[in-house]
């Protein structure tokens, strides 16, 4: 049986991932907090990484140096073979180490909004019976530029070109599909957030808050069940 393990990249950013995986494997994921200076050795073992989210940059590597760590243990895996997705801040950290730039939006993108994915993704493990286009969670102001040869851009946005990629045996994801609505809810209302978009001048009013239709939310769900099947099956 594969081990799962989260790379958490600040607190609480594991929690519906959390409850997800272990839903879907019947097995607890081992939870890692780098940022808490927890470490975890992947040599000799059947394990899969999952990189969460955070409101870091992957850039700020000098106030924040786990980010360090968690690119060399990133990179041991893609050597390694070992299955790796990434979201959101992982998508990033993934696309960097492949060799992309990662700078600040042109357009942040907060909220419900809809991704499309390429004809390409049909034949991805991961992506290949969702949707040709979906409504996922967005929380970022910085993304992915320039994406080499290495990359498989599957998914893009209206404002953002790389909303999902291939990169080996790591797939980066730039929403959030753990997030549903009402936890979707519960991160509009807290006060970091609203510090954040205030510092950034961000227009609240262009929030979508909920989804317009409820059927994307088992198309997202779909991607981390691929993704364990992946690792399960295939990739054995």
């Amino acid at each position: 049986m594969v081990n799962y393990i989260i790379i958490e990249n600040w607190e609480n950013r594991s929690r519906e991932l959390d409850g997800l995986v272990t839903k879907i494997s019947g097995k607890r994921p081992r939870i890692i907090r780098p940022y808490l200076d927890e470490r975890v050795d992947l040599i000799g073992e059947d394990n899969a990484l999952i990189l969460t989210g955070s409101p870091l940059s992957v850039n700020d590597t000098e106030k924040n140096p786990f980010i360090l760590w968690e690119m060399d243990i990133t990179k041991y895996a893609l050597n390694q073979g070992i299955p790796t997705l990434g979201i959101c801040f992982g998508h990033q950290l993934l696309a960097k180490l492949a060799g992309c730039e990662v700078k600040i939006s042109k357009e942040a993108e907060v909220g419900w909004k809809k991704v499309s994915f390429y004809p390409t993704a049909k034949e991805d493990p991961i992506l290949r019976n969702l949707a040709s286009e979906i409504e996922v969670f967005q929380l970022h102001f910085e993304e992915v530029y320039n994406p080499g040869q290495g990359l498989r851009v599957l998914a893009y946005s209206e404002s953002s070109p790389v909303q999902a990629f291939r990169h080996r045996n790591a797939w980066g994801i730039q929403f959030h599909p753990e997030i549903n609505p009402n936890r979707g809810l519960e991160i509009f209302d807290m006060a970091a957030l609203k510090r954040i978009l205030a510092e950034r001048n961000y227009d609240t009013t262009r929030i979508n808050r909920m989804p317009i239709s409820g059927s994307s939310q088992y198309q997202r769900k779909l991607i981390l069940k691929n993704f364990m099947e992946y690792c399960e099956n295939e990739n054995r």
